[in-house]
C-alpha cells in the first residue's frame, strides 16, 4: 500500500480505536482524554473513497487552491465529500518510503469536519464492518491507513465515513 502524493482532507481525526476494548473509546469520546487522543492530524481520503488516511498536520502549508487536471479527482471526492469546492490546499511533508504494517481493525473514529455547511462539527463513526488499520511505524504509529480488504469497497463516501 501507498501513500497518494494527493488526498481529499475530510476534516481533523480527533480519536482512532483499533482494539476490542471499545468502553475504554467511549470514556475517551466523553471526556476527550489525550491519552488516546491523536495530535493534530488530517482525515483525508484518496480520490476513491477507499482509504482514509490519518496524517499530521502539526507543520501543513496552507494556500490557495488552484485547479489543476492531475488534482481533478481529489477535488471532486472533497465536492462529493463536502458539498462544496475546494478553498485552500496544503501542503504537508511525508516520507516517499513509507512501509505500511498492518496494526489490527478498526472499531470506531471520531474526527471534525466541516461537511454539508461549512461548520466544524464533531462525528463519530463505530465500524460495523471493521476495516484494517495500517501503520507506518508499530511501534510509534505517526500516519494511519484504514482500509476493507474487500478491493474497492468505499470506507468514504457523501454520508461520511461508511461501513
Amino acid at each position: 500500500m501507498r501513500l497518494p502524493k494527493q488526498v481529499a482532507m475530510l476534516g481533523f481525526a480527533i480519536l482512532l480505536r483499533w482494539s476490542d476494548d471499545l468502553e475504554e473509546f467511549d470514556e475517551a469520546w466523553k471526556a476527550q482524554n489525550e491519552r488516546i487522543k491523536l495530535p493534530r492530524a488530517a482525515l483525508a481520503s484518496n480520490s476513491a473513497g477507499t482509504v482514509i488516511y490519518i496524517i499530521p498536520f502539526q507543520n501543513a502549508e496552507e494556500k490557495a487552491y488552484r485547479s489543476a487536471k492531475r488534482k481533478r479527482a481529489v477535488a471532486q471526492f472533497f465536492k462529493f465529500w463536502s458539498e462544496f469546492d475546494p478553498s485552500s490546499e496544503y501542503r504537508v511533508e511525508i516520507p516517499d518510503n513509507i512501509k505500511f504494517s498492518k496494526a489490527g481493525e478498526a472499531l470506531a473514529i471520531a474526527y471534525e469536519s466541516d461537511k454539508y455547511d461549512g461548520a466544524l462539527a464533531a462525528y463519530r463513526h463505530d465500524f460495523k464492518l471493521y476495516p484494517d488499520v495500517w501503520v507506518d511505524d508499530p511501534d510509534d504509529p505517526q500516519i494511519f491507513a484504514i482500509k476493507y480488504p474487500t478491493k474497492g469497497r468505499k470506507i468514504a463516501n457523501s454520508r461520511g465515513i461508511v461501513g
